[in-house]
């Protein structure tokens, strides 16, 4: 007999995931040096994109968010497949998953 679940969990940036060095990874990988992207936190998308528009050199706000996300998302695709394959399994979670945010 397959297992009922009553209770469905979703992360919310950090519950189950370190999801903010995924970002960060995003961030980087669009271009977007850690002198800006620590400018970044805690701030809501408009306000990003006002803070990028101070910085030419680095492209179209638009873009940059659009590869960031491109990027983050396969981050994410990846870690979440991970996680779920080691629970479905049973495995113990070691420190170095931990570390690696898949907890």
């Amino acid at each position: 007999m397959e297992k009922q679940h009553d209770t469905i969990l979703f992360d919310m940036d950090g519950t189950l995931f370190d999801t903010e060095r995924l970002y960060h990874a995003g961030w980087n990988y669009a271009g977007v040096p850690d002198d800006v992207y620590r400018q970044m936190i805690g701030r809501n998308p408009e306000e990003i994109r006002e803070l990028l528009l101070r910085y030419p050199e680095l492209g179209n706000p638009d873009e940059i968010r659009a590869e960031k996300e491109k990027y983050t998302n396969s981050l994410l695709e990846k870690e979440m497949h991970c996680h779920f394959e080691r629970s479905r399994n049973g495995r113990a979670v070691s420190e170095e998953d931990q570390y690696r945010g898949l907890y």
